[in-house]
Parts: structure tokens; C-alpha cells; sequence
């Protein structure tokens, strides 16, 4: 259902994808010790230079080994992937009703960055206009920069059919003594 202009842009995109150093492995039921290796492997063999690690999660029972578990794989991926590496990892990690990070204040201890990606509200997206987006990113905890205050963010739009994001067209900007 695609048009003429968007057909023409999915194979241009699929033709570059073609000719990247990417990797996609689905591996459910990977240790911590096969990460490692297939990354330096890549690392060595291709130049990788960017872990996606979906997501942080632990399949015990126990909340109370779950906890221990998600610090540990946070650490392993702080430590052994992105330092003795040397490699960007992002990982994405599931949140709780309150939305904050689910299961694990160990992870939040161990990462170097929080970023939360949320709807905005019906309100806020009223307050910002349109062209301001839909979605917004917020630098939570940074322990490498700046960080942000509770009311700024980053807006985003989001076309869930499309599946893009992008920064918004337009930001809001608030007004300050100083111009």
C-alpha cells in the first residue's frame, strides 16, 4: 500500500542497509559469555562499534533473584562490553506501572545514561503545538553530562505506521529574561 515516493525510498533504505557492517542475532537464551565473544569476534572481523542489547530482562521468578540478576547483566554490559570492548551499547529495559525502570534499582545504579522515551500527554501536546510532536526524550540520570530538569525534554515525532522517529519539526521554547 505503498506509493510511488515511499516505494522508491524503502529500496534506496534497503539498498544501503545492504551494504552496512550490520548484525542481527536473535538469541533468546544467550549467556553473558557468548555476548562477549560474538561481539569481539564482530569487533575484530567487521569493526563493530554499537551494541543494540534488547532488553535487559531475567526470566527467574524470584523477585528477589530477578533484582540481583538484572544489576548483574546491566554491569556486564557497563563493564565488559562497553569498557574491556570499548563499544556503544543501548539497551532498553521494561518499566514498571509507576514508569520507572521495572524490577532492578540496579540498574539504574549501574547504567551511565537514562534516557526515557514516552507519549506525551494529550495536555502537553496541546500546551506545545502540533509541529512539537507527539513523543518526547528525557535525559533522566547522566552520569557523563548535563542533565535535564523535570519539564524539559526532547520532543519527537513518532508515525507508528511508518514506524519513524524523528526530532520534531519544532521545539517549544521557553521565554527567558535573557532572550
Amino acid at each position: 500500500r505503498y506509493n510511488k515516493e515511499e516505494q522508491f525510498l524503502i529500496d534506496e533504505a534497503n539498498k544501503w542497509i545492504s551494504k552496512q557492517p550490520f548484525v542481527h542475532i536473535y538469541m533468546p537464551d544467550v549467556s553473558d559469555e557468548e555476548v562477549y565473544s560474538i561481539c569481539k569476534i564482530l569487533k575484530y572481523k567487521i569493526g563493530l562499534d554499537f551494541v543494540i542489547y534488547d532488553y535487559i530482562k531475567s526470566n527467574e521468578a524470584s523477585s528477589s533473584e530477578q533484582y540481583n540478576l538484572l544489576g548483574a547483566k546491566t554491569d556486564f554490559l557497563k563493564n565488559r562490553i562497553a569498557g574491556e570492548l570499548n563499544l556503544a551499547v543501548l539497551a532498553g529495559a521494561q518499566l514498571n506501572r509507576q514508569n520507572e525502570i521495572s524490577d532492578s534499582d540496579k540498574i539504574a545504579r549501574y547504567i551511565s545514561t537514562n534516557v526515557m522515551w514516552r507519549e506525551k500527554s494529550t495536555e502537553e501536546i496541546q500546551r506545545d503545538g502540533l509541529k512539537c510532536g507527539n513523543y518526547c526524550a528525557r535525559v533522566e540520570l547522566n552520569r557523563n553530562g548535563e542533565q535535564m530538569a523535570e519539564d524539559e525534554y526532547v520532543d519527537m515525532m513518532f508515525d507508528g505506521p511508518r514506524m519513524r522517529i524523528s526530532e520534531a519539526e519544532k521545539h517549544k521554547v521557553e521565554e527567558t529574561p535573557f532572550g
